[in-house]
């Protein structure tokens, strides 16, 4: 996953979901899924890139301790 890639669902059917967890509506379980799964997805490619800037800002940083 790239990070400027974006997820096959409209804005719309994202807010039809908040609304069923909301419980002004049913849940469209298999799209949830999905959006959970996109989102996870996500997350692990921010981790590749943060986690290791972090780790060098923080070994920089203990230099100066």
């Amino acid at each position: 996953m790239a990070f400027d890639e974006k997820p096959h669902w409209s804005k719309g059917r994202m807010n039809r979901i908040g609304d069923a967890l909301e419980g002004k509506r049913e849940l469209d379980e298999a799209l949830f899924r999905q959006i959970v799964l996109w989102h996870e997805d996500l997350l692990a490619e921010l981790y590749l890139v943060a986690v290791p800037v972090l780790d060098k800002r923080v070994n920089k940083n203990v230099e100066f301790l």
